[in-house]
């Protein structure tokens, strides 16, 4: 089943979903590096990694990207739903850190289904920055002023979808914090590291890591029917039929119900 977006001549489409958080300073590497759990100092220039935000419970707060403009400016993409929370959360960690955290309101997140020049993973033009972005044929576009992408609802639910049956959940600060990165199959990315010094839950990221405790994971999987209104704590997102889904580790061998109606395991999409 193709996944296509718009054709690859076609503008960007708005992602009103995702929005940006500015990371800038001499201390921006370090203090993102310090918080988060991927290995920011690690990171090339010009490139980018999925990571992310933790409880000292070892939670997921918010889900992101980080991309290293350089050492002292790095962009995070995030659920907009949730960036001013992600914002003043992290904010109360600054402290003496010569690092300034601030929302881009004039930015905005698009797609488009076009792939950078081989063995390019960020480039800057002007005002926006590409990136190269898994699945089929895309490039997730930061315009970081002038003006926005056109609003194209169902293009942009399209490339929602597909973020989710690649396994990417996109998890916002506003929400509460439920899952590990574990539970999250966030280690497929990879988008935590258990190499790196302390951070916020390293502690039981790598303690589920080397002794291998994990019993749930990321599952996607797609209903027979329409469940309708369904709150099961065990989704993470959902579009229609189709579902991100904490389940045990085997659920794909003991089929059950979920609010009421019977599902398939699906595989994730290759990337």
């Amino acid at each position: 089943m193709s996944h296509n977006l718009n054709p690859p001549d076609s503008p960007d489409f708005a992602l009103p979903a995702l929005a940006i958080v500015s990371v800038e300073g001499p201390d921006a590497s370090r203090f993102l590096h310090a918080q988060s759990m991927n290995d920011v100092a690690d990171l090339s220039v010009m490139d980018w990694h999925l990571d992310g935000w933790l409880t000292p419970q070892g939670r997921l707060v918010a889900l992101f990207t980080v991309i290293k403009l350089s050492a002292e400016h790095l962009l995070l993409v995030t659920p907009s739903s949730g960036v001013t929370e992600l914002v003043a959360g992290l904010q109360r960690f600054v402290f003496r850190s010569k690092v300034k955290l601030s929302t881009m309101p004039g930015a905005t997140v698009a797609g488009a289904a076009a792939e950078l020049p081989a063995g390019t993973r960020v480039q800057v033009s002007s005002d926006v920055v590409r990136v190269r972005w898994p699945g089929e044929a895309r490039s997730m576009c930061l315009h970081l002023t002038g003006p926005a992408a056109p609003v194209d609802a169902m293009q942009a639910t399209h490339w929602m979808r597909q973020d989710m049956r690649l396994g990417i959940p996109w998890i916002g600060a506003d929400a509460t914090p439920a899952w590990t990165p574990q539970q999250l199959s966030l280690e497929r990315w990879p988008a935590f590291s258990v190499k790196k010094g302390c951070y916020p839950g390293q502690e039981i990221v790598a303690r589920t890591h080397f002794l291998g405790k994990g019993k749930r994971q990321l599952h996607r999987i797609q209903w027979a029917t329409d469940p309708g209104d369904c709150t099961e704590s065990a989704i993470v997102q959902r579009f229609g039929t189709e579902a991100l889904c904490v389940l045990p580790i085997d659920a794909k061998d003991h089929p059950d119900l979920m609010c009421g109606v019977a599902f398939d395991v699906l595989p994730f999409d290759p990337r």
